[in-house]
């Protein structure tokens, strides 16, 4: 396994080494497993993070979608509602005329 010393920051195996070759510091098999357990967890949190992200995104592009196709739809809805409402008042409103018109006769 490639190590890093922690005195000088020369990178050696340590499988073959039990001193840093180019310091010669001793190091610590426990303290440098946890170090490097450590970083592969915050690799493994780093991709589950950049993975996450990803799902949050497409499902927010998701939910913009069908918001959208919603306002398409009720605005086309509300268009017909509105044309409909103009027929109904000027029907009502011809319906008045023609009565007013019959009683001025």
């Amino acid at each position: 396994m490639l190590i890093h010393c922690d005195f000088c920051g020369g990178a050696f195996d340590s499988e073959k080494h039990a001193t840093c070759p180019r310091c010669g510091a001793s190091w610590d098999k426990d303290a440098e497993a946890d170090r490097v357990k450590k970083e592969e967890e915050n690799q493994k949190q780093a991709e589950r993070n950049a993975q996450s992200t990803e799902e949050f995104l497409q499902t927010a592009n998701a939910v913009r979608r069908t918001v959208n196709s919603v306002g398409h739809v009720v605005g086309g809805v509300l268009g017909i509602f509105r044309i409909i409402l103009f027929i109904i008042a000027l029907i009502i409103i011809l319906a008045i005329a023609f009565i007013i018109l019959k009683f001025l006769r």
